[in-house]
């Protein structure tokens, strides 16, 4: 036995280059693999960024949809056109912009005492047209677009916008109109007391009274179908 494997080590070793020939093959090999390992993990690092951006697109709100009804309710927008926060409202989280508006529109009108006023912010035109479609023709519906410094000033107010707006336009008639009056009354409530100060009357804006007091909306019609569009 030991006889036969020296006879072939020496085989080998009579072979001219074979030995060095050998060494280059699984030098080669050897970064081959090396370089095959750093190709793999540069495309798990190429999936792990597009996965990761792709995430951040996906959650990342670039429109919202306000809706003012007793229960107010605010839809966060992806770029895709999906909602990714829903706030004042359950189980509309990832569906379709347009079928979560029809939905919340059949909801609130069932219960709605008067008037619906939807805003679109963001400045999606295309989101604000399918969110305009979506109410055209439900009477009592109102549909516009705001800005985004609208939004801010709202929100120091304590208001949605629409109540915002109509903040505004009574501080127009009379200043000592106050946000907290606003906020307690409805759309419709807010409409009627707008128009009460526009005639010239004095009417209470207290709930003895019960003075309806709605937004001045410029646009809406009451069916739906008044679309007024913001920058933003």
């Amino acid at each position: 036995m030991d006889k036969r494997f020296a006879e072939a080590v020496d085989r080998v070793h009579a072979v001219p280059g074979l030995v060095e020939h050998t060494r280059a093959a699984l030098r080669t090999a050897r970064q081959a693999r090396k370089r095959m390992a750093r190709k793999v993990m540069a495309a798990a690092a190429s999936f792990v960024l597009v996965v990761s951006a792709g995430g951040w697109l996906w959650f990342t709100p670039v429109s919202a949809v306000s809706i003012d009804a007793a229960q107010p309710v605010e839809l966060k927008i992806n770029r895709f056109g999906r909602v990714v926060s829903a706030e004042g409202t359950d189980g509309l989280l990832f569906s379709g912009c347009e079928e979560a508006v029809s939905r919340l529109l059949d909801e609130l009108q069932a219960d709605a005492d008067g008037e619906l006023y939807i805003t679109v912010t963001g400045g999606d035109e295309t989101l604000a047209e399918t969110v305009f479609d979506c109410a055209a023709g439900r009477q009592g519906v109102y549909c516009d677009a705001g800005s985004s410094e609208e939004i801010s000033a709202a929100e120091e107010a304590g208001l949605p916008l629409g109540k915002y707006r109509m903040l505004l336009a009574l501080q127009a008639i009379d200043p000592s109109v106050t946000a907290e009056e606003v906020a307690g009354l409805s759309m419709k409530q807010l409409r009627e007391w707008e128009a009460s100060l526009s005639e010239g009357g004095q009417a209470d804006h207290t709930e003895e009274t019960g003075a309806g007091k709605g937004p001045g909306y410029r646009g809406g019609n009451g069916n739906g179908e008044g679309k007024q569009k913001g920058k933003g």
